[in-house]
């Protein structure tokens, strides 16, 4: 790698009909004091006028990087935009949100301490419809199998990305960060959470995750699906299972037992069979 892809970040950002949210997200990109960075934002067929907004926004700055396609969702969005990336590192950033100027620093910082570390993350405020901070729960794999614990918007490296065949175009009602993320987190991987507030998070009367709330069991259906090998050594019976959705105290947790138990019975009883 040369030195001039050392530490870069690609910074991605799929828009789909953000045109009125898009310059904050932009400008707190170019706001960054890591300066070596490029942004790739693509316009996934936006109706609104959030392709010429864009332009206009980056035209006199060579670090930016933008490219329109048909609509074809968030996942593709973002994995166009990844496969065109040339930094060592990725950060998706939704165009309606934004992250602090020091973000991309601190994050790296934490990569260059630990060669192993393989994403990082941090606290974040709500903003807009909602106004509050989210302190975060540190990491650990086994709840993240029952609840997502990271936001869309943490930095992990590209070479990573490329291993998990990036984000799952089945995701198409939410969640796929959470899908992605089963994809790229193995159990004994080094997952570090910055105990600040570096990211922004927006907050819409009506959005694509308020419609996701809606259709959460089809969600978590879909993902214990699309990662049964995960859930497995987790699951070495019912009582267990229970229990760890009780001791964590989380409804949606309980439902997705019950989604789990579903899916996994067949499983079960094949592995009995074939003493597997």
């Amino acid at each position: 790698m040369t030195n001039d892809l050392i530490n870069k970040v690609s910074i991605i950002i799929p828009c789909y009909n953000q045109g009125k949210y898009i310059k904050d997200a932009i400008n707190s990109v170019k706001s960054q004091t890591h300066q070596n960075w490029e942004c790739i934002i693509i316009d996934d067929g936006s109706t609104d006028d959030s392709y010429e907004i864009t332009k206009n926004l980056i035209e006199d700055d060579e670090r930016f990087i933008l490219l329109k396609q048909e609509n074809s969702g968030v996942c593709t969005a973002r994995n166009v935009a990844a496969e065109k990336a040339c930094g060592e590192f990725l950060l998706p950033l939704d165009a309606d949100d934004m992250i602090a100027p020091t973000y991309i620093e601190k994050a790296l910082a934490e990569f260059n301490q630990n060669e192993n570390c393989k994403l990082v993350y941090c606290n974040l405020r709500f903003f807009g419809a909602r106004n509050s901070d989210w302190i975060l729960p540190e990491y650990n794999y086994e709840k993240m199998l029952w609840m997502n614990q990271i936001f869309v918007t943490a930095l992990f490296r590209k070479s990573d990305y490329l291993k998990t065949g990036g984000y799952n175009p089945n995701m198409t009602d939410g969640c796929e960060d959470w899908d992605f993320y089963l994809s790229l987190l193995k159990p004994n991987d080094i997952v570090i959470k910055l105990p600040e507030i570096l990211f922004f998070y927006r907050q819409k009367p009506v959005s694509r995750n308020t419609d996701a709330k809606q259709k959460i069991d089809v969600v978590k259906k879909q993902i214990v699906k699309n990662h049964i090998d995960c859930y497995l050594p987790f699951l070495p019976d019912i009582i267990t299972l229970r229990e760890s959705a009780n001791s964590w105290k989380n409804a949606s947790a309980s439902k997705l037992y019950k989604i789990c138990n579903k899916i996994l019975i067949p499983i079960r009883w094949i592995k009995r069979i074939f003493k597997l």
